[in-house]
């Protein structure tokens, strides 16, 4: 039966409770007495937040040299080593002689890169800081990303032809990538746009996505062409150099200008060199003169240098006196003009850009050349 004055289909009033029946405790709000204590704060202040980064700093130091020493537990004094060593680094004062624990190349094991992006002269190369990949720049107006550990060709940018897209339409004239290999990596190429403004071609400054090879911006400014490109490390500011004798300061933070400054040239004679070897690479066979040095790259805070020319071999050598002498320590065959040099952040391998032509122009023609890149293992002691 239905109670009286409800309709049919309708939902009957919920019944309000008497004033003398009682709640359950689930429905009752619990107020705290007097004698709860309430919950102790759990924000930490500065000093114990740097405190807690430190502790966690130096377990990461303990864990590494650990790893690196093979030995279970790591002393005092290795980890405080390991600590100067970094803030000598950070100030760049740090200097390691690792030259005389080098013997020489593993030829037989060079590794060879080739792809249909680089049928011309590699022009220019930059390595990720933590050696996964490498970028490579051509006279094809292509950039290749490639993976060091399965030394194949991941992802590449392609010149522009009659598409609409993010790319270039003259040669790679340098890369540059930021100090970090994260998300917000960038790489950063330069090239040659014809494009109809005053004062001829302008020249653009790309940066793009560096895992992904996303187009992120473009900056317009320099007037002439730009020889190149640097991070500083730690942060995403760029710096560019050019023929225009200026240098410009980009963030890539913000995508922004930050200001120029301006080159001045000195005569030679205010200044001198700490050391100059003549005739590095020996004379031309074809005109006597010395052969130029078109590449050359040195292991980060070592003695350890790395130089390449034409005259088919690749120079290393050992900084000596303070380093303020050279010292030849062996050299690697290769054939054709060494563009571009770089060392992976171990000191384990060598990388080396080569190409028929050297890389700003087309003086010479190496024919017994061909244009790849070289992943050379070094040979320790």
């Amino acid at each position: 039966m239905r109670s009286a004055g409800v309709k049919k289909g309708t939902i009957p009033p919920e019944r309000k409770p008497r004033l003398d029946e009682e709640l359950d405790s689930e429905d009752e709000d619990v107020i705290p007495g007097p004698d709860v204590e309430p919950e102790e704060d759990s924000r930490e202040t500065t000093q114990e937040k740097r405190l807690r980064l430190a502790k966690l700093y130096l377990s990461e130091i303990e864990q590494q040299e650990s790893e690196r020493l093979d030995s279970g537990a790591v002393d005092r004094a290795t980890v405080a080593q390991r600590l100067k060593e970094n803030v000598l680094e950070q100030s760049g004062r740090l200097r390691r002689t690792v030259a005389d624990n080098y013997s020489g190349a593993d030829t037989p094991n060079i590794a060879i890169l080739r792809c249909k992006q680089h049928k011309l002269a590699i022009t220019c190369m930059a390595l990720s800081p933590d050696d996964k990949f490498l970028y490579s720049g051509s006279k094809d107006c292509n950039i290749v990303q490639w993976c060091l550990t399965k030394k194949q060709k991941e992802r590449c940018i392609l010149a522009v032809g009659k598409r609409k897209t993010p790319g270039h339409n003259k040669s790679i004239l340098c890369l540059a990538v930021s100090s970090d290999s994260r998300f917000l990596s960038i790489l950063v190429t330069t090239y040659y746009s014809s494009l109809q403004v005053s004062g001829g071609e302008e020249l653009l400054v790309h940066v793009w996505k560096a895992d992904t090879l996303d187009h992120l911006h473009c900056f317009k400014g320099h007037k002439g062409p730009v020889t190149g490109l640097c991070f500083q490390r730690g942060s995403h500011t760029l710096f560019s150099s050019s023929r225009d004798r200026s240098v410009k300061i980009w963030n890539l933070d913000e995508m922004s200008y930050i200001e120029t400054l301006q080159l001045c040239l000195w005569g030679s004679m205010k200044k001198k060199p700490l050391c100059v070897v003549p005739n590095a690479h020996g004379l031309s066979q074809d005109n006597g003169e010395p052969n130029w040095v078109c590449s050359i790259a040195a292991y980060v805070n070592t003695d350890l240098v790395a130089s390449g020319s034409s005259d088919g071999h690749i120079r290393l050598w050992k900084c000596e006196n303070g380093f303020k002498t050279l010292t030849p320590l062996f050299q690697v065959t290769v054939a054709g003009f060494v563009n571009a040099l770089s060392f992976t952040s171990d000191g384990g391998h060598l990388v080396a850009g080569v190409g028929q032509e050297h890389r700003l122009g087309r003086w010479w023609r190496r024919p017994d050349a061909r244009n790849s890149i070289l992943i050379i293992p070094l040979m320790k002691t």
